[in-house]
């Protein structure tokens, strides 16, 4: 319940004691009073107001200098607990401080911490903005990956085989198709899906041929032979895409300008010289019976051993009864049009025509102009001929022979 006076200066804060506020005292501080408490004049000073309602605020009062007037800046509401405000200690500390401050030239507090919360809050403003600009960054970095990735694979090596394979259907040229459908399926995009999915135009000259050695050494001279013809063809049609309108415009988003197979030679294939002698042409021919499949390879043998894609696209108005001439349509090579072949027959020729004839309007009654070799809902395939052909041959005493034999057999003869 005394009060002590005691005189302490502290060399760290400036701070004094004279005649220091008690917690007695702030306890009993009335609505509407204030009480200062003790400190070195010309250092600002702490000072309890208590408002109309009872509660007691900390306040620094100072006077820059040149003021007409001191400032109040308020620091906090006291809390003897210090839960709920600053207790006098924690008050006392702040108080100091903000002494501090003043003596060391701030002459508005209010403003200067202001300004502190200012910066605070900028800087919170530019780190979020360095987040923002870093998501952002990462996000068209994620979307540019995307977008390249989708390119590779719009306009990879496969999309061009692809695309090579559609113009040649639309062309007319089945087998060649089928051939390079296979030639990157098995060959290229099987064998080397690392680069069959590079997009195109990043393709080298030393990767493709890395994919026709392979074939190669694997003893399939033909068949890489193919791999490097079906290449270099697409690749032909892709620069020319911009400037032929007979090729299609779908080429030229592939943006490719160089041939990445012109360096690379031509396989050397080693010619078939293989024949059948009479003898075995006579086992071959009484082999096939009146099945559709034989009575095809018996017009293959009698029409002078034509290419059997050519053969199997014969339709019935394609033969003329009258002069016994069978037409037949030759796509093969660069021409935009298939080529008329007027091919006579002899005799068992022919009858083995007319016996088809009979068969396709039979099997398809509702077409006017039905296929000479009809196979279900779709034409003949080749690839059956050749399996039979096999299966002739396998049977035989001889070497083993192929349908490219027996035309070279009928060209000799």
């Amino acid at each position: 319940s005394q009060r002590f006076c005691v005189y302490l200066v502290c060399a760290k804060s400036g701070w004094g004691c004279l005649a220091m506020l008690t917690i007695l005292e702030l306890r009993n501080l009335k609505p509407g009073q204030a009480r200062k408490d003790a400190g070195v004049r010309g250092s600002g000073s702490l000072w309890f107001i208590a408002s109309g309602s009872g509660r007691v605020h900390g306040v620094f009062r100072y006077r820059p200098a040149g003021a007409p007037s001191a400032k109040d800046y308020r620091i906090a509401p006291y809390d003897e607990a210090g839960r709920m405000g600053m207790n006098l200690v924690a008050m006392r500390e702040k108080a100091a401080e903000l002494s501090r401050l003043y003596l060391g030239g701030v002459s508005d507090l209010k403003a200067h911490f202001a300004a502190l919360e200012q910066e605070r809050l900028a800087a919170i403003e530019a780190e979020h903005q360095a987040a923002e600009t870093a998501k952002a960054t990462q996000e068209a970095e994620a979307a540019a990956r995307q977008h390249e990735e989708a390119l590779r694979q719009k306009y990879s090596l496969a999309k061009l085989g692809e695309l090579y394979e559609a113009h040649l259907r639309k062309a007319g040229k089945v087998k060649s198709a089928n051939q390079v459908k296979s030639i990157f399926k098995v060959h290229i995009l099987g064998a080397w899906p690392e680069i069959a999915t590079l997009p195109a135009n990043q393709v080298t000259a030393h990767q493709v041929a890395a994919m026709v050695r392979k074939v190669a050494e694997a003893g399939k001279e033909r068949t890489s032979g193919y791999v490097r013809q079906f290449l270099h063809a697409a690749y032909a049609l892709a620069i020319k895409a911009p400037f032929a309108a007979n090729v299609s415009s779908d080429f030229i988003p592939f943006e490719i300008q160089t041939n990445p197979v012109a360096p690379i030679p031509t396989v050397p294939v080693r010619a078939r010289d293989r024949t059948l002698d009479k003898e075995e042409l006579k086992h071959y021919l009484g082999q096939l019976q009146d099945s559709p499949v034989d009575l095809a390879l018996k017009l293959h043998l009698y029409a002078a051993g034509q290419r059997m894609d050519q053969l199997l696209r014969a339709r019935v108005r394609d033969y003329d009864v009258d002069s016994h001439i069978l037409r037949l349509w030759d796509p093969k090579g660069r021409r935009q049009q298939p080529r008329e072949h007027r091919l006579p027959l002899a005799k068992l020729g022919a009858a083995t025509v007319e016996t088809l004839i009979a068969r396709a309007r039979q099997t398809r009654p509702e077409e006017d102009n039905p296929p000479l070799f009809p196979s279900g809902s779709r034409v003949m395939s080749a690839e059956t001929l050749i399996k039979r052909v096999r299966m002739i041959s396998d049977a035989a005493a001889g070497p083993p022979y192929r349908p490219g034999d027996i035309r070279r057999t009928v060209e000799t003869l």
